[in-house]
């Protein structure tokens, strides 16, 4: 085959199916990161902080910054960007925390459910993120 067909046909391929593959990736990337955070929920409640408390209050205070600033930007008065920095940090540091726990989890092997359990659950997961995939999307 001619390099220039084939260029020219790898792109129309690419072209054609780059909606499915984007989806596709997307929602197996959320769908890991959702396992993380709940394996990271199962390492925390075995009693562990996942993350120092001194880099706990670090990433506490650097979001509360951005996200104050963030919502005094889009125009929000000072008050109500304080409180919802305030909330945007207690997010972003739950999340951050619960992935970082769930790393551990896994790498330290601990009570590992079984592999159909794991890949039932990322399943689960796959449907449930393409459904906030599409409903974020939505117009």
């Amino acid at each position: 085959m001619d390099e220039g067909k084939y260029t020219q046909l790898t792109r129309n391929v690419a072209k054609r199916y780059a909606h499915f593959i984007e989806a596709l990736l997307l929602s197996t990337g959320l769908a890991f990161l959702m396992l993380c955070i709940a394996f990271g929920l199962m390492f925390i409640f075995g009693g562990e902080a996942p993350i120092g408390y001194p880099y706990l209050l670090l990433i506490f205070a650097l979001s509360f910054i951005i996200g104050s600033v963030f919502f005094e930007k889009q125009m929000v008065n000072r008050l109500n960007s304080l409180f919802y920095g305030c909330l945007t940090s207690l997010f972003v540091t739950f999340i951050l925390t619960t992935i970082v726990g769930g790393i551990k989890f896994v790498l330290a092997d601990k009570d590992l459910p079984g592999n159909e359990v794991v890949i039932s659950s990322l399943a689960i997961c796959m449907v449930i993120s393409m459904v906030i995939i599409n409903l974020l999307a939505y117009e």
